[in-house]
């Protein structure tokens, strides 16, 4: 639709209300909106599904937006109101960071301008979710990339203005720097372009990881890319995340990946997509975000969703009907 006086239609904008992905299929232009965990009617305020953790909440109607409060909060994930104090102001930290005539494009970073870099900073903040992995960096993305924008905007915001600045910054424990990377530049992911943040802060925070590999994202793939479960803890860990666990177990484990999700909230799976199905020593791993939904299907096979590293949605997964292949590692904020 195009409004009188407006020279452009928004018709190829794909996000509503809070950033949110629009289905205009239904219900017409701007009218429903795609949240990770149900739909949104943004006409009358509400959802039209029940919140998938209703029974946990009872004083919460299972189908207010942000428990009614949507002046001081938001709505992240169609599940419960979230504050928006930190990401307030991580959003701030780049306004300033645009503002000051000091700062210009990096010394550190030489193909990455100080508008783009910012621009892909507010996108993060404003959607989490839109992230895109570094070849074998699926791990580096798995807690730094979604869920440190998602939990902490505000802390590491901070920190990737510093790195990019500086040439160098720390995330908790972490040291990162620019070293051997001062000439990356992102790239395509299946046909979906990387932003500035995530080629940097997948690059360096790898780097900082290796002991025997330097990475480079535009060159490198395998074992210079690899992500072992110990360095997920210790990011986890460097970042704010609490009670950190995991262990190496059998497809049945995972059956307890509900109960999981519901009391640390994040949830991520190191996943071997042969070995579920049989075949084993197999090297094809992959991390990703744990959203809900195990269970097992008629066939035998387990289903669960997941949200991947360059999707801007969840997923419906089947792991097979094996017996190994997964690493579960969850978090509390």
């Amino acid at each position: 639709m195009l409004v009188p006086n407006r020279h452009g239609s928004g018709t190829a904008y794909r996000y509503g209300f809070q950033r949110q992905e629009k289905d205009d299929e239904l219900k017409g232009e701007g009218n429903s909106l795609n949240y990770t965990f149900r739909m949104h009617d943004p006409r009358v305020g509400r959802f039209f599904a029940v919140d998938p953790l209703a029974p946990k909440y009872p004083h919460n109607s299972p189908y207010a937006f942000s428990e009614n409060r949507v002046i001081d909060m938001v709505e992240l994930e169609g599940l419960e109101a979230a504050s928006t104090e930190d990401k307030n102001k991580a959003v701030k930290l780049v306004d300033d960071f645009l503002k000051n005539k000091d700062v210009g494009d990096s010394d550190y970073f030489k193909n990455i301008s100080k508008e783009d870099f910012a621009n892909s900073l507010y996108e993060l903040i404003n959607n989490p979710d839109k992230n895109l992995q570094c070849d074998s960096t699926c791990g580096i993305s798995a807690i730094t990339g979604q869920p440190a924008f998602d939990y902490y905007p505000q802390k590491i915001t901070k920190t990737m203005i510093e790195l990019y600045s500086n040439g160098s910054a720390t995330l908790g424990d972490i040291e990162l720097s620019s070293d051997g990377i001062e000439d990356i530049k992102p790239m395509k992911v299946d046909g979906k372009m990387q932003s500035p943040v995530d080629v940097i802060l997948a690059s360096s925070m790898r780097n900082s990881m290796n002991y025997w590999s330097s990475y480079h994202p535009n060159t490198d793939t395998g074992a210079a890319g690899f992500t072992w479960p110990w360095q997920i803890n210790a990011i986890a860990k460097s970042m704010g995340f609490k009670d950190v666990n995991g262990g190496l177990g059998t497809i049945f484990d995972i059956k307890k990946a509900n109960e999981y999700a519901d009391k640390h909230g994040l949830v991520i799976i190191l996943y071997d997509t042969q070995m579920v199905k049989g075949k084993f020593m197999s090297q094809y791993w992959h991390y990703m975000q744990y959203r809900g939904d195990f269970k097992k299907e008629s066939d035998g096979s387990y289903s669960m969703t997941v949200w991947d590293y360059g999707g801007e949605s969840t997923k419906k997964i089947k792991t097979g009907t094996g017996i190994m292949g997964v690493w579960y590692i969850y978090y509390n904020k």
